[in-house]
């Protein structure tokens, strides 16, 4: 029985996993929106700018830069929305 001959290292490819971070930092970011202000939302954008961080150095072998982004992004207007209520709250 034979096999069918390796293919050169050039040829060969992998399977890219996505980081361990990348869909906690979306949910913390949606909790930041929804629910929990500033206690998620901090967790938000330091985990999603970790990730985007990650994801670009890694030259390919991670993905979830987008759930990395959009958790930042959600982070930011979390925390833009807490300060936008405890303000009214305080001056209404």
């Amino acid at each position: 029985m034979s096999f069918p001959p390796m293919p050169p290292d050039e040829a060969r490819y992998f399977i890219a996993s996505r980081h361990p971070w990348a869909v906690p930092a979306l949910v913390f970011g949606i909790l930041s929106v929804t629910f929990c202000g500033f206690v998620a939302a901090v967790p938000a954008i330091i985990v999603g700018n970790k990730v985007k961080r990650e994801t670009s150095a890694s030259g390919g072998s991670l993905t979830g830069a987008g759930l990395g982004q959009a958790g930042f992004v959600l982070g930011v207007i979390g925390m833009a929305l807490s300060v936008i209520t405890i303000v009214v709250r305080l001056f209404a």
